[in-house]
């Protein structure tokens, strides 16, 4: 069946995203420069699962990957992603709400996070939605941590392509609080939560 233009498959429990396999190797390829050899990431809206699992076996097996997604209902392709990967290191997945001031994963005690990954979600969201995303990696990454953001965005403005612009057209039809982001927005959001901007990559969509 296909949800808003791209193909879905099931194979049972596991649910299959096109999208998500033809982007993971590039992903993982800019992803691998900033992973640290062991700590904990964590990932925010994982969807299906895909994405944790392909990504936990190409790094190094001392980290420990935390999966999460705001709608529970993906929880059960992502623990059969889990279930057939076997993997020691990727964790049950736990609920987070962005949005919030204090995520469900936080506590006084808990240790911070390595790393926080976040694939397709700033441009499917509202824009607040967005902000609470750098607001809480603010919070609960280390000081040496590290923010990764994959998706598109705008520069000055203007989209960077003809097939980004109709893409934008698109997510606003839908709902009129999604749309592709100003990098400048962006950045000046996770200037005032102490997130330091390091580099923009061109990707694949």
């Amino acid at each position: 069946r296909r949800v808003h233009g791209e193909l879905i498959l099931d194979r049972q429990m596991k649910r299959v995203a096109a999208h998500s396999e033809r982007n993971q190797t590039p992903i993982f390829q800019v992803l691998q420069k900033y992973l640290p050899e062991r700590g904990r990431i964590l990932e925010i809206a994982s969807g299906f699962g895909q994405h944790i699992v392909f990504f936990a076996n190409q790094a190094s097996p001392d980290l420990t990957w935390q999966p999460s997604e705001y709608d529970a209902t993906h929880f059960e392709s992502i623990n059969a992603w889990r279930e057939e990967a076997r993997f020691g290191n990727v964790l049950t997945p736990e609920v987070v709400d962005v949005s919030q001031d204090r995520w469900s994963i936080e506590s006084e005690s808990s240790d911070k996070y390595d790393g926080i990954i976040s694939t397709n979600l700033v441009h499917i969201c509202p824009w607040g939605v967005a902000e609470g995303l750098l607001r809480g990696a603010g919070r609960v990454l280390k000081s040496s941590g590290f923010l990764h953001l994959y998706g598109p965005y705008k520069i000055d403005g203007r989209c960077t392509s003809e097939s980004n612009e109709e893409f934008d057209k698109s997510l606003q039809s839908r709902n009129p609080e999604w749309g592709i982001r100003d990098i400048a927005d962006v950045k000046r959001v996770a200037d005032a939560c102490g997130l330091a901007f390091v580099a923009m990559e061109p990707m694949p969509a």
